[in-house]
């Protein structure tokens, strides 16, 4: 049976753009770049596609370097392939944003100061809920943990969570910059998971612990919360 020759062509086509696409995004020149470098290089924000990739480069030089048979190629390269070519190239084109792979404002659990304590503690224990912005006016003006409640606890300023406890009553342990066991991030919208990624490997690093990063317009604590995302979402997005 013949083989057909313009889907071998799109292969081809698809594999010179993806080239370019990885050589742009990552700034390569000279020799060690395109797919040869993205297989050696692999990115999270990409997914488990190194090995298909690495079949691609194989077929690819197959199809390149060996003269057809008889006017056909040797090989025909599979849908699959195709699929796979083309799902890169828009992963590199379009990478998934943070806001995107977040949770939007709409869905946070937040509180404002007035709100009592208790019934945020039974959420967060129902719901797994390990942080809860502290919002007003539409801006992140701090963040309550269990950390919040052993700092508490450790100052003798609060020894239970009555009916009537207010985060208004334990205000001053709630401001982002109060916290001592973990920090707090602000990054623009248009940040992608790749960079939230690296912000999270990071600070692990140095030993810091971040406890959830706000995503505002540009990137500024007076801005309105556009949306939150953690360490969770970030894994969950790139397994």
């Amino acid at each position: 049976m013949a083989r057909d020759n313009k889907t071998v062509e799109e292969f081809l086509d698809l594999y010179r753009q993806l080239e370019s696409c990885i050589n742009e995004r990552y700034g390569l020149k000279g020799k060690d770049r395109g797919v040869g470098w993205l297989v050696h290089n692999p990115q999270k924000d990409l997914g488990q596609v190194t090995a298909e990739l690495d079949y691609c480069r194989e077929v690819r030089n197959l199809l390149t370097h060996r003269p057809k048979l008889a006017g056909e190629y040797a090989v025909e390269p599979s849908a699959a392939i195709l699929d796979t070519l083309k799902f890169t190239i828009d992963r590199i084109r379009n990478p998934m944003l943070a806001l995107s792979a977040g949770i939007p404002v709409s869905k946070v659990f937040s509180c404002v100061l007035a709100d009592y304590v208790k019934p945020a503690l039974v959420k967060m224990d129902k719901c797994c809920y390990t942080h809860i912005p502290i919002m007003e006016d539409g801006r992140v003006v701090g963040a309550f943990s269990e950390n919040t409640l052993l700092s508490c606890l450790i100052d003798d300023e609060i020894m239970e969570v009555s009916q009537e406890t207010t985060f208004e009553g334990i205000a001053k342990y709630l401001p982002l910059n109060v916290h001592t066991s973990e920090s707090f991030r602000f990054v623009p919208r248009a940040t992608t998971v790749a960079e939230i990624a690296a912000v999270f490997a990071e600070a692990i690093s140095k030993g810091d612990r971040v406890g959830m990063i706000f995503i505002t317009e540009s990137g500024k604590p007076d801005e309105s919360l556009l949306g939150i995302i953690t360490v969770w979402d970030v894994a969950n997005h790139m397994r």
